[in-house]
């Protein structure tokens, strides 16, 4: 996660196309290139995505980034206007509340 960040934000390495996607994998020091890992996966990565669609759908989870908490809190940064210290700190309160 940290090498995508680093590589987005701070070396603009795009994340739109297969290259830059590959560019990431070699980063993070994965074994196989990502692309052709994608591409012997197919079908399993559209069965993942129409679940994970489904599951976003019945949340009703709106606005990415967000986070969903025992299936029944739903909270974004939009929350905290952005601050990501309290978004840190209200996911913990929801989540130790939610317990």
């Amino acid at each position: 996660m940290e090498v995508s960040m680093i590589a987005t934000q701070d070396k603009g390495i795009s994340t739109t196309s297969w290259a830059g996607i590959d560019r990431l994998g070699r980063a993070s020091k994965l074994p196989v290139s990502l692309p052709a890992l994608v591409k012997a996966n197919n079908a399993q990565i559209m069965k993942d995505v129409e679940l994970y669609v489904s599951v976003r759908h019945n949340l009703q989870v709106l606005n990415t980034p967000a986070v969903a908490v025992a299936g029944t809190y739903v909270v974004t940064p939009e929350f905290t206007k952005g601050d990501a210290a309290l978004f840190s700190q209200l996911v913990n309160g929801i989540i130790s509340m939610a317990r």
